[in-house]
């Protein structure tokens, strides 16, 4: 009798996590036509602001499909590998249950028609079904343009300045869609509901205001945010969407430094002012950035070696904990290891951060010495080596 209710104890416990695991499965299937059997079909997420592949399907029959495991609410993104597709992608909100369908009689993958239950991934629909014309145009120009950048190699100089003043020429045109395209999401945003799309669209339109010195949208996004609840602005797509539209006050070399509150994985709370009598090093850093990662090494022999003069701080960019943490245990981040949780728009706007790895000397009195963007094998030891001697 023992042994048959442990058999059962068991049998449940493993009904149980199977159902656990059905619970949170996805299904994505999608229907082409006039796309070639053969074609890739790319399916990603967004690690640490890097879109990485997490699986892909090979078209057949005019179908391809995906279906795995999904904790939580997730935008993913679906890509097509060969020349044929544009460099764009299609946006696709999963959640655990999700069941979506996907058709389209055509490459132009960005406009392709969605089946979802997902409130989002309807909204979006909606702003994709009003500029389709639109998407499909700059679709096509991506596609010429990768064919004119491959034809690129092994020709003469005076061919490859003819491609690229083509290139330039269809990229003007592009630009052109573009501006007919936020137009028209503009009508749609002045009715819409506040939510994560609402927020998406307005954050590439301030993008545009900032460093498109052509755009004409400022008055019309700028009319759209402050519409925003002092609540609505405080969420971090508004802020977000604030610093495009009103970049901070950049700390420049030989002014005192910019302080905020951080906290370290553990939830305790930092200032950069705690730590004055050492010179700091910031490292504004995210685990999608490839050389982000190879400085660990130097960032850790900086550490071990250099402490008693020097303090290194490293500041994460990404605004999910879980990737943050995850990053920081496989890397063996041992020195210091903070966020504000506001991504490239808190701290790191003052600090003028736009690419990273970014980093930032500061003397032991708080003054800033220097700042740059990029890494290089050796570059940080170079940099601090004024000071650290």
């Amino acid at each position: 009798m023992k042994y048959i209710t442990t058999s059962l104890l068991l049998t449940g416990l493993i009904f149980q996590g199977l159902l656990s695991i059905a619970q949170n499965n996805y299904t994505i299937k999608g229907k082409l036509s006039k796309v070639k059997d053969g074609e890739i079909i790319n399916l990603l997420e967004n690690n640490g602001n890097v879109l990485v592949t997490i699986a892909s399907d090979t078209v057949k029959n005019g179908e391809f499909n995906f279906s795995g495991e999904i904790k939580e609410l997730t935008e993913l993104a679906l890509t097509g590998n060969s020349a044929d597709f544009p460099s764009k992608w299609l946006s696709l909100w999963v959640s655990p249950k999700s069941a979506i369908r996907i058709s389209g009689d055509n490459y132009f993958l960005k406009t392709w028609n969605v089946i979802s239950k997902d409130p989002r991934q309807q909204e979006l629909g909606r702003y994709t079904a009003s500029t389709k014309q639109e998407l499909d145009s700059i679709q096509n120009l991506s596609v010429q343009v990768s064919l004119l950048f491959q034809k690129r190699d092994n020709v003469s100089e005076a061919e490859r300045k003819t491609i690229k003043f083509q290139i330039d020429s269809l990229r003007d045109i592009e630009a052109i869609w573009q501006q007919k395209v936020f137009q028209k999401e503009i009508a749609i945003l002045k009715t819409a509901k506040v939510n994560d799309i609402w927020f998406k669209k307005m954050t590439e339109m301030a993008m545009d205001v900032r460093y498109n010195e052509k755009s004409s949208l400022r008055p019309a996004v700028t009319s759209l945010f402050n519409k925003l609840t002092p609540q609505q602005k405080l969420e971090l797509g508004a802020l977000e969407i604030r610093n495009y539209l009103y970049p901070p006050v950049v700390v420049k070399k030989g002014e005192s430094m910019v302080d905020n509150i951080l906290k370290d994985l553990n939830g305790e709370t930092h200032m950069l002012k705690d730590y004055k009598g050492k010179y700091l090093l910031l490292d504004f850093w995210s685990v999608g950035c490839g050389p982000c990662m190879m400085a660990m090494p130097e960032l850790r022999q900086l550490d071990s070696t250099a402490k008693d003069k020097l303090l290194v701080v490293s500041i994460s960019m990404d605004t999910k904990k879980e990737i943050w943490k995850k990053v920081s245990l496989s890397e063996k981040i041992s020195w210091l290891n903070l966020s504000d949780g506001k991504g490239m728009t808190g701290i790191a706007a003052s600090y003028g951060v736009s690419g990273i790895p970014h980093y930032v000397i500061i003397s032991q009195e708080g003054i800033v010495l220097d700042s740059w963007v990029g890494y290089s094998e050796g570059l940080l030891q170079e940099k601090l080596k004024p000071y650290l001697n």
